[in-house]
């Protein structure tokens, strides 16, 4: 049901015929489902999943509250080392991160910040 929506983001016609982009739809809508209430709004959500780059955004966003541009460097750094290996799915995701933070003896949120900041560039979108 969602594939007519997602098809306006990426501007295909018909979506159907790029299998791999049906295949990353199933891996994203769990993690959409409660964040949408209408089938339209997966193209206010979940854009940047699809999308070729990132809407810009202010590298500033990416330090955390009580932190500086080192800590996010390295945050961001070990968050992609652990996100490459974590199984996409919202529990685990959550898990290898809050893992990170443990071992980084961050706080979650300052490692979840810069992690999130490029996929909520749109202000209108709340952060995952």
């Amino acid at each position: 049901m969602l594939i007519p929506y997602v098809g306006q983001v990426v501007n295909l016609r018909p979506i159907v015929n790029r299998p791999a982009l049906v295949s990353k739809l199933h891996q994203v809508t769990p993690l959409i489902q409660e964040r949408i209430k209408l089938l339209r709004d997966v193209t206010s959500v979940a854009d940047f999943f699809f999308a070729d780059t990132l809407a810009p955004y202010d590298p500033a966003e990416l330090i955390p509250q009580k932190g500086d541009q080192a800590m996010a460097r390295s945050a961001l750094q070990r968050a992609r080392e652990v996100l490459t290996t974590a199984e996409f799915n919202h529990a685990s995701l959550d898990a290898a991160l809050r893992t990170l933070a443990q071992e980084m003896k961050i706080k979650p949120g300052q490692l979840f910040q810069p992690s999130a900041s490029p996929s909520a560039a749109a202000k209108t979108r709340r952060p995952f």
